[in-house]
This record gives C-alpha cells, structure tokens and sequence, in this order.
C-alpha cells in the first residue's frame, strides 16, 4: 500500500474526502471526515470516484460486490448518520466521525 495515487475529492467546511489507490489498482481507500453532524441530514449523497475502473467488479468492506461503472457514474454513498429510527445500520454518530472505505478490485 505505500505506492499509489493519492486523490483530494472533496472538501468544504464541515466535510472532507480524500481517496488512495494502489500502484496495481487493486485497492482504493476513501475516508470521509465530517466535523459537525447535521440533523435530518441528506440520505443519498454519494462520494464521487472518477478514477475507478468501470470495467471492473469491486468488493466493497469484504462485504458485498459492486460494478465498478456504478461506482463511476454515481459513487458511494455517503455513511448515513444516526438519526434516532437507524440505530443498526448507520455508520456515524454525533460530531467529529470518520469513516474509511475500502474496495478491493475481484475482475
């Protein structure tokens, strides 16, 4: 992982997104970095990734596999932030959260 190309994706006041991706293509890391929660905050931003191979299938989280044109015509979505009815399944909560993405190249 120490050779690669380092992507700024984003950034504003309150966000932050920046994204790495391996010498061979194989892996890409994006981390999302938010100061302030918003209440009632947007459900479907999504994060962007110009450089991905559309070609290719990646597997997201050693979770679940996702087409690598998806990933570059409409990108990740943003981690969802608790909002009182989410309880098990967002990935953020409160102020100050980070989140990191990895996908992993399979085809």
């Amino acid at each position: 992982y120490h050779k690669g190309t380092f992507y700024h994706l984003y950034k504003d006041d309150n966000e932050c997104i920046w994204a790495y991706c391996s010498q061979d293509k194989e892996n890409i890391l994006v981390g999302y970095y938010r100061i302030l929660a918003h209440p009632n905050g947007h459900m479907n931003e999504t994060i962007l990734l110009p450089f991905i191979d559309d070609q290719a299938t990646y597997i997201l989280n050693e979770e679940r596999k996702i087409n690598g044109s998806l990933l570059k015509r409409y990108g990740l979505k943003k981690p969802s932030s608790f909002n009182g009815v989410n309880k098990h399944d967002h990935q953020l909560i409160g102020d100050f959260q980070s989140y990191v993405y990895h996908l992993r190249k399979t085809s």
